[in-house]
């Protein structure tokens, strides 16, 4: 699994976005035993931000993002995109972050990085905070 460093400008956002959950400003949204979903308008709006930047960032590579949300984990959770024919890009924010694969080592994910996933992977952590890009690519492009 390759490890990616985040844009400046998606640093940034993710920043602010670490500053409203660090302060309680934020909404819980779908809501289960795992965790929940950040919600808010202010938080929102930085949701739209971030998504718009990585979907410019990204159209370069012909990787199409169709949807960013940002989630809460208490005790981590089995990853997989709500659509098989998508794939996902996680970006831890709060936390610590490892991502377990079958048939592979651990791997920790350090915040203002990113990663590329296709499979039905286990993120594990206590209280994480982990942004998830929902995309499509065209066949030929490798991830």
């Amino acid at each position: 699994m390759r490890l990616e460093e985040i844009s400046e400008n998606s640093k940034r956002i993710i920043s602010a976005m670490r500053s409203l959950i660090d302060r309680g400003e934020t909404k819980h949204l779908k809501g289960n035993l795992s965790g929940w979903q950040y919600g808010g308008e202010t938080f929102i709006e930085m949701v739209a931000s971030l998504e718009k930047g990585i979907k410019q960032e990204l159209e370069s590579q012909n990787i199409h993002v169709v949807g960013c949300s940002v989630r809460h984990f208490s005790k981590g959770a089995n990853i997989k995109p709500s659509d098989s024919t998508k794939r996902l890009l996680i970006i831890p924010i709060n936390g610590i972050s490892t991502l377990i694969r079958s048939g592979q080592l651990p791997t920790e994910l350090p915040t203002d990085t990113f990663c590329y996933i296709d499979d039905r992977p286990t993120l594990s952590g206590d209280n994480i905070d982990v942004i998830f890009v929902a995309f499509e690519t065209n066949k030929d492009v490798d991830v």
